[in-house]
């Protein structure tokens, strides 16, 4: 899927994610806690975890149809052997319009072995039949201290310290009063779950004031390059966050276990006829502390590996034993991918 579509059909559509996930922290005080405290603590805290497994995933469905779907699992252990395991999966179109364009992609890393880096990324377009880029490859060696997992990197620093610290200023800023929306759903001695919902009424207005004038512009550029967007087509200048909810579960230490996320836009296409873009959005995080990564076999990578040697600014096609050693080596352009 190009870039650069995405980057055009996913802007408004990112901005409602982005701020149904800030309106979903919208959390209201209960008997015994501040639930707004503890999401923002529970998701604070996923930062700079180093051993952990993650499960997420997103659908984008247009009038009940999905047309994008991503997911992704990782587990990491910084600290062990086998360090990495990650798997990105996305199917469907970028354009809710663009039907005859499906496609899957996939993407598998491993980092383990002292810090080896295995990749296979490959995808599929119903229009043109099978493409793999990226190749199978071999990146080279990870050093010892680099941070390998999504969550793992290190925010210690000051200046990370006061970017983290804006962000929650903006963030209890964003929520004002919107603390009174949370629903106490039940527990155990090891987690607790809550949830919440908001209408349309609930929405801050700058949210949908936002979208109306991000799809304003886009329209009136679309006019002066005369082109037409899409998705503006789809969805008009005044598109609104109808809805949005939104349960999380944390453990008895505060950790979050669960998130999941939804909300509708709406909007008036600019042929009169109304849609609405459904996002649902899930997030579990499990093993804190006990991950222990799946170790890769190298030697059930294809014969045409790409590997690019670091140090030596050389790229080869290899074939590796199940040990990671290459057994074999041939020198090739790195131009040719």
């Amino acid at each position: 899927m190009k870039q650069t579509k995405k980057k055009k059909v996913f802007m408004a559509v990112g901005l409602a994610a982005g701020i149904i996930v800030l309106a979903s922290a919208a959390l209201a005080n209960f008997s015994t806690a501040n639930g707004y405290d503890t999401y923002k603590k529970a998701v604070m805290g996923l930062m700079g975890q180093d051993n952990y497994t993650m499960d997420v995933s997103m659908k984008l469905a247009l009038d009940g149809n999905t047309f994008t779907e991503t997911h992704t699992f990782e587990q990491c252990d910084q600290n062990g052997e086998n360090q990495l395991l990650r798997i990105n999966e996305e199917k469907g179109t970028a354009n809710p319009l663009d039907t005859g364009k499906d496609m899957s992609y996939y993407d598998e890393e491993h980092v383990q072995d002292g810090g080896k880096s295995y990749s296979i990324t490959e995808s599929y377009f119903t229009d043109t039949g099978k493409n793999t880029y990226g190749n199978y490859y071999e990146h080279g060696r990870f050093h010892s201290t680099d941070k390998v997992g999504s969550l793992s990197a290190d925010y210690s620093d000051e200046t990370s310290k006061k970017i983290m610290r804006v962000a929650e200023l903006a963030a209890d800023t964003f929520v004002g009063d919107l603390k009174n929306n949370i629903v106490y759903v039940g527990g155990n001695d090891t987690q607790s779950t809550y949830e919440m919902n908001l209408d349309y009424v609930q929405i801050p207005e700058i949210v949908n004031a936002g979208l109306s004038a991000i799809f304003s512009m886009e329209y009136s550029n679309s006019q002066m390059i005369g082109s037409s967007d899409p998705l503006v087509n789809l969805m008009g200048t005044d598109p609104i966050i109808s809805n949005a909810g939104m349960t999380f579960s944390v453990d008895n230490e505060g950790r979050l276990l669960s998130n999941e996320i939804s909300g509708v836009m709406k909007g008036t296409g600019l042929d009169g006829a109304s849609h609405e873009i459904v996002l649902t959005a899930s997030l579990v995080m499990s093993d804190y502390g006990t991950t222990t990564v799946e170790h890769f076999d190298p030697s059930t990578m294809p014969e045409n590996t790409n590997y690019y040697d670091v140090d030596a600014q050389q790229a080869y096609t290899v074939k590796f034993d199940s040990d990671g050693n290459i057994i074999s080596k041939e020198s090739r352009d790195p131009a040719a991918g």
